[in-house]
């Protein structure tokens, strides 16, 4: 009777680990996806960012220009 009981038992265990293996497949091929899509939205927010910058340093630059145009010309009125 023991033996029949533990027989019963290890094949329950077994086929439990093969469950848990096959959930933690799962599992990580999930994350693994939520990494990759948590990284492609850091990108695209970095990106707008990047941009943005970009824009307001060429706003800067293109109005310290026109200031420097202006200074020039009231130099040479003077």
């Amino acid at each position: 009777m023991s033996i029949l009981l533990l027989n019963i038992f290890t094949g329950i265990s077994i086929d439990e680990v093969q469950t848990l293996f096959r959930t933690a497949e799962k599992d990580d091929t999930i994350c693994k996806i939520d990494y990759i899509l948590k990284i492609e939205q850091l990108k695209k927010k970095t990106r707008r960012i990047e941009k943005y910058l970009e824009e307001k340093l060429e706003f800067k630059r293109e109005s310290d220009y026109r200031n420097n145009e202006n200074a020039k010309k009231q130099e040479k009125i003077e």
